[in-house]
């Protein structure tokens, strides 16, 4: 068997991963801080928030619970560049949003929309385009492998 070309190799070789993407994932893993602190302290707090009128501490424990069994791979998919991670992510941004506004009006969970709902939404759509826009970069796309748009050339016609 023939030895590879050393030029072979470095073109199969995977890119560094895009800045814009590096931050995306951080921006995953603060969420999965964030809700593994929701998780860890609504079990250490139990009693404290069973007094309170309001959110059930299970409801806490168990969406903190479910952020971080979803956020975790889901950052270590950015992170190291796996092929489904953009459309999880697409995904998975639209899902939390989506849980995040019932969470805030106060359908599920408590809560109720405050006065600043408004400059929030602005936030959340701000945030959701910054997401497809970066996994839309192709810088991004080649560091998780997606195939680039073909152009589309009319077929020759075989004159005979």
């Amino acid at each position: 068997m023939m030895a590879e070309a050393p030029s072979s190799r470095a073109e199969r070789r995977k890119p560094e991963r895009p800045l814009l993407v590096t931050l995306l994932a951080l921006v995953v893993l603060s969420i999965t801080v964030i809700h593994l602190t929701r998780f860890i302290n609504s079990l250490t707090a139990w009693e404290f928030l069973s007094s309170l009128t309001g959110v059930s501490p299970l409801y806490l424990a168990l969406t903190g619970l479910v952020g971080v069994l979803v956020s975790l791979p889901l950052f270590l998919g950015l992170w190291r560049g796996h092929p489904k991670s953009p459309l999880a992510t697409r995904i998975l941004a639209v899902a939390y949003t989506i849980y995040e506004w019932l969470e805030r009006s106060g359908l599920i969970g408590a809560g109720g929309l405050r006065p600043s709902w408004p400059f929030a939404a602005g936030v959340t759509l701000i945030l959701l385009i910054f997401i497809f826009w970066v996994l839309s970069r192709p810088n991004a796309k080649a560091f998780f492998g997606e195939m680039h748009e073909q152009s589309f050339k009319s077929p020759t016609i075989a004159r005979t």
